[in-house]
């Protein structure tokens, strides 16, 4: 699993995303959609970044398992556009060796009604701005946020407006967890920034899961475990057609499968980073 980021190592993976010194910095960055529209999804993670020292691996390895395809072509420098087919889903940025304190990882933007309001709110919550508010031509107004567990999240308004919802092909992310060692701090943190409500499920083997959303609709999920050699973190999860053929291809392309709870896992790929794949619907036999 990933380990705790230290806020010197925060501070290079966020100047490393923009490109320079830190967001303010950035120039531009690449939309998360591609049709402008006035869509807004507040709750829902829109977009993730994999920010690691050795991105070729990392193309190799995400591309032969998901399919993905990757365009540095008019990108900010050592920054590569994650496309599933036609649709970009995410990008790789090359820390080119400053993560000498932690992993490589993959880190989320969260859509929010307002990134000012959220940094304020988050300070008065016990949670950390780590840079912005800035606008950023090209993805929107946006914040690097700790909240007071611990994890790193992009807070996003977006410029182009967020994906729809629709179920998730193949490829795509399909959902996002909360894993930390505190979850009534990361409840109270998230209902208040963008007005997640709890719903718990019991699992057949007696845990209690935690759903996240709003207006009805499930967003996240929030695992509390005590493991503490491990930061919280936001872990996204990939939509497989079969979890057992993919984490034999992800083992044979350089990966380490974690944990595999029914028809989801927790790989690592060959740079560090954790990423979840995850099925859905009646795929896998």
């Amino acid at each position: 699993m990933q380990k705790p980021l230290s806020m010197l190592s925060v501070l290079l993976l966020i100047g490393a995303l923009s490109g320079c010194a830190g967001l303010r910095s950035a120039g531009k960055l690449p939309p998360i959609t591609q049709e402008v529209s006035e869509a807004k999804h507040v709750g829902k993670f829109v977009w993730f970044d994999l920010l690691t020292e050795q991105a070729d691996a990392a193309e190799s390895f995400y591309g032969s398992l998901f399919g993905w395809t990757f365009d540095s072509d008019s990108m900010p420098p050592d920054y590569s556009l994650i496309r599933l087919g036609d649709v970009p889903i995410g990008g790789i940025v090359n820390i080119r060796d400053k993560l000498s304190e932690s992993e490589a990882l993959w880190l989320g933007s969260l859509s929010v009604a307002s990134v000012d309001r959220t940094t304020r709110v988050s300070r008065d919550l016990g949670g950390e701005v780590i840079d912005g508010p800035v606008d950023v031509v090209g993805r929107g107004r946006m914040a690097v946020v700790r909240d007071p567990t611990g994890a790193a999240f992009v807070a996003l308004a977006s410029a182009t407006g967020d994906p729809p919802d629709t179920v998730p092909p193949i490829g795509a992310w399909l959902w996002t967890d909360l894993i930390t060692n505190d979850g009534a701090t990361a409840q109270a943190f998230y209902a208040e920034i963008v007005g997640y409500k709890v719903q718990e499920i019991t699992t057949e083997d007696g845990d209690i899961y935690q759903v996240v959303g709003r207006d009805s609709r499930a967003r996240a999920g929030i695992v509390e475990v005590n493991w503490t050699e491990v930061d919280s973190n936001w872990l996204p999860y990939v939509r497989v057609s079969d979890v057992s053929a993919t984490i034999k291809q992800a083992e044979a392309l350089g990966g380490r499968l974690l944990l595999r709870i029914d028809d989801a896992a927790m790989l690592m790929d060959p740079t560090g980073a954790v990423v979840g794949i995850q099925r859905y619907g009646k795929e896998e036999k």
